[in-house]
């Protein structure tokens, strides 16, 4: 922890999960799957589910088939821990 640079800080997602009041725990049930993601596919669920960009306006950012390719693996593997929760 001594050595770590100081803009890499680790927050809590259970404190942030809190602060963001879900109306329904099933709610706060996907979003902790979601933060679980690797970071690749979480920041395209995030970008395109939570933001409501588009896959051509993610797209400046990184590849539009990557986009669809990582929502379509996220989705999966939202699927299987899900169902296995």
């Amino acid at each position: 922890m001594l050595f770590r640079p100081p803009w890499r800080k680790i927050e809590d997602i259970g404190e942030y999960a809190e602060a963001l009041g879900f109306e329904e725990e099933s709610y706060l049930d996907l979003f902790q799957a979601v933060m679980e993601l690797d970071k690749k596919y979480r920041v395209s669920v995030l970008l395109f589910y939570y933001e409501r960009y588009s896959t051509a306006e993610i797209a400046s950012i990184i590849p539009e088939k990557t986009v669809s390719t990582r929502l379509f693996r996220a989705k999966a593997k939202l699927k299987n821990y899900l169902k296995e929760e």
